[in-house]
């Protein structure tokens, strides 16, 4: 079994841990210290969301819960953020309706999933029942029921993500921590509930890795040993969700260390019908402006979109980065029609022979660009990943200087220099165009003169009604 990747800390993991941790619920010195502890981790604007929340729970006598994230946030000294998730151990719908009615805000909510989303002052919580699962089959997704808050840590996927913050009213505790994940935590540790985890799941797998590379924790060995064992159930996995678990993966500040920690699990062997390489993420420099996709909540707005766009223009050009192994994994993954051509499109440009040569002129390599129709994000993603300097400078003057840039003469310009319409203008702007690439030509007045020695005017009346048309032009 190979050890953590290269770049990781060689340093003891309590040793990590041990420089990080800020809060601990479980020891703090009072009630009034965790509340002191929690209030100033999540802000006013949430503070008084999540103390409504807890407030009306009560009315209801609905017990309330922060799972996993803010409890694991505390005791890691890392910032909780405006996305709080709160188990519900009853109807969090029906808790959702009544916070919404005491305070207002913007909610949707899910019924048949039992779960709601509140907005509020630019805080997000969502509300989930607390739940049992079972999987029919593996790879399956679990039949869910509602249950106890116990049945819900059970059904998480690691330890560090089962601790529970109780919310009571306007105060906090105790930390329920039923699976040692406090110990966890602290030992700089990833370790799997049961031996069937990946199994039943294999998005675990992704989720094991994205925790490692975010917080800095290693999988203990046996949790190692059954993601290896379990790495071909990802076969089993619809595109959708292996999509899903790409796009966060990819969202994350280290993507190249969890692109290396999944290829040395095993996984790439078994994302699409070909194995991928540890390729290193190619930066696009387009992304911002040229990459698609939808937002990660349809109500994040555009800081929201901006980010998915810079996410899916990574995840794209990895898999460009990948040749046709990757064309073939963005198949498998689903990925939109245009995403897919732009893929294509950006592994035929970037490992052309034609634009590599020394020898091919810049019309001819600009006239093989042009002939793919590559959209900004395709060359964006082309120069990012093509093989060599030469072909990358090539690529990236089209797209800087070329693709957009119109020639100083269109079709009219040249039917009223006397060029006959038909097949003969086409191939005067394309001689024209070429010109224009090379720099023989380098404005208007020079294309006139390049239209007519194209078309081989001779002196006399047609050359004068030439000279007329041109200064009209």
């Amino acid at each position: 079994m190979s050890g953590p990747p290269a770049d990781r800390s060689e340093r003891p993991r309590t040793a990590r841990a041990a420089g990080r941790v800020s809060v601990d619920p479980a020891t703090a010195g009072g009630s009034g210290d965790l509340d002191l502890a929690v209030m100033r981790a999540l802000g006013a604007p949430a503070l008084a969301a999540v103390r409504t929340i807890g407030r009306v729970a009560a009315t209801l006598a609905m017990p309330v819960y922060f799972v996993g994230g803010v409890p694991r946030n505390l005791i890691l000294g890392r910032e909780i953020g405006a996305d709080l998730d709160i188990v519900a151990v009853g109807d969090a719908v029906a808790l959702a309706r009544a916070v919404r009615a005491a305070a207002g805000g913007a909610m949707r909510l899910h019924p048949r999933f039992r779960t709601a989303t509140w907005r509020t002052d630019g805080v997000a919580i969502d509300l989930v029942t607390a739940r049992s699962e079972r999987y029919a089959r593996p790879a399956a997704l679990p039949d869910i029921a509602p249950g106890s808050l116990d049945d819900d840590l059970a059904r998480r996927d690691f330890t560090v993500n089962t601790l529970a913050l109780a919310i009571v009213g306007d105060g906090f505790g105790p930390l329920i921590d039923r699976h040692g994940g406090r110990a966890d935590l602290t030992g700089g540790i990833v370790r799997v509930l049961h031996a069937a985890s990946f199994v039943d799941d294999p998005t675990r797998i992704f989720r094991a890795v994205r925790t490692e590379v975010r917080f800095d924790l290693t999988m203990e060995s046996s949790t190692e040993g059954w993601a290896r064992a379990a790495v071909a159930g990802i076969t089993a996995l619809s595109g959708a969700r292996l999509l899903a678990e790409l796009r966060l993966l990819f969202a994350g500040a280290r993507p190249d260390q969890a692109i290396r920690r999944l290829a040395d699990l095993g996984v790439l062997t078994f994302l699409g019908p070909s194995p991928l390489a540890a390729r290193p993420v190619p930066t696009v420099a387009a992304a911002r402006t040229g990459a698609r996709g939808d937002a990660d909540d349809a109500g994040g707005g555009a800081t929201s979109r901006t980010a998915q766009r810079e996410t899916d223009a990574r995840l794209l050009a990895w898999l460009a980065a990948n040749g046709p192994a990757g064309v073939r994994c963005a198949e498998r993954l689903g990925l939109k029609a245009a995403d897919r051509r732009d893929i294509a499109t950006a592994v035929g440009l970037a490992g052309a022979p034609t634009l590599a040569a020394a020898a091919t002129t810049t019309s001819a390599a600009n006239a093989f660009i042009a002939r793919h129709r590559p959209t900004p994000l395709a060359l964006a993603i082309a120069v990012a990943v093509a093989d060599g300097a030469v072909a990358r400078e090539r690529l990236a003057a089209y797209a800087t200087v070329w693709h957009d840039r119109p020639l100083p003469l269109d079709g009219d310009d040249v039917i009223a220099l006397g060029v006959p319409a038909g097949p003969a203008v086409g191939a005067t702007l394309q001689a024209l165009r070429a010109a224009w690439w090379d720099g023989a030509i380098t404005d208007r007045e020079a294309a006139i003169r390049f239209v007519r020695r194209h078309r081989g005017e001779a002196p006399g009346a047609d050359g004068e009604a030439a000279d007329q048309a041109g200064a009209m032009l």
